[in-house]
């Protein structure tokens, strides 16, 4: 939404939904190559003792069959990978995060609980974004983490804007805002300060 300060701020909470539509692709592909490798593996181990008892010999197509050990570890491992991730996006209900866009910066707010924990002033050469879906991903030079928009929460003017601060294509003729600069209105991000 734009404010009376003529900058656009909106806040993402849905923490879960957001690691879902990133890894749910991901997800299965682990699911798949886990059961593939169980089947495989379980073959193995049945033909292998069969053949064992009825020949006391196991051939060498047999032994081929260990080759399905290695989805097998790998969806073992990448299931419970992602498994971990969404439970780490459940943690964090009762979490938003704030944005508020000026024309010279971002200013992003951690809410937890109601009480702002985090907050941090960035100018947008320091950010790096790509567009996932519906989502816009925000990502610090310096750190992998990734803080989501949603812009199914924004009018397309408002979509536009952010994406020409944040350096994406923009279609030609796309409206756009002026928005205020934080300079100027002397904004500052303080912790020690509570928020009205």
């Amino acid at each position: 939404m734009i404010t009376e300060n003529n900058t656009i701020k909106t806040e993402f909470s849905d923490f879960k939904r957001v690691q879902k539509a990133l890894f749910q692709k991901l997800f299965v592909c682990s699911v798949v190559a886990l059961i593939v490798g169980a089947i495989g593996v379980l073959a193995y181990i049945i033909l292998a003792t069969v053949w064992e008892t009825l020949y006391e010999y196991t051939p060498a197509w047999c032994d081929a069959l260990l080759v399905f050990a290695v989805p097998l570890g790998i969806g073992i491992v990448f299931t419970l990978s992602f498994r971990s991730t969404f439970k780490q996006a459940e943690k964090l209900a009762g979490s938003v995060n704030e944005y508020e866009f000026y024309s010279d910066c971002v200013i992003i707010r951690e809410i937890n609980n109601g009480k702002e924990v985090a907050g941090r002033r960035t100018e947008y050469n320091r950010i790096k974004t790509t567009q996932k879906g519906q989502y816009l991903l925000i990502r610090y030079l310096n750190n992998n983490q990734a803080l989501p928009i949603d812009t199914a929460t924004l009018s397309e003017t408002e979509i536009y804007t952010i994406k020409k601060l944040l350096r994406l294509d923009v279609p030609e003729g796309a409206e756009t805002i002026r928005l205020a600069n934080a300079e100027d209105l002397q904004i500052s991000v303080d912790l020690s300060q509570p928020r009205a």
